[in-house]
């Protein structure tokens, strides 16, 4: 059988910092539970932070927040889905 989490967390606009330590926070959580497989809300790093209002949260793929998010998922055998 296989386990799979599913995040349920506020994603604050444009707190990329803040919401990195959340996810953390739930990925170890979810390590300790034995959940193979977890997913964050769309939207999860950066919160729904309109590209006008708030251009710092317009992230690229080779971007060091998602870097940063990619470090945070080593120490862990899980997959995880975030977007």
């Amino acid at each position: 059988m296989t386990r799979i989490g599913l995040i349920q967390m506020h994603c604050e606009k444009s707190a990329i910092a803040q919401n990195l330590q959340r996810m953390a926070f739930h990925l170890k959580e979810a390590a300790a539970r034995g959940v193979e497989i977890i997913g964050f809300p769309e939207m999860s790093l950066t919160g729904y932070a309109g590209p006008y209002r708030y251009p710092q949260a317009v992230l690229r793929l080779d971007g060091p927040e998602v870097q940063q998010f990619l470090r945070l998922t080593e120490p862990y055998s899980t997959s995880v889905i975030a977007g």
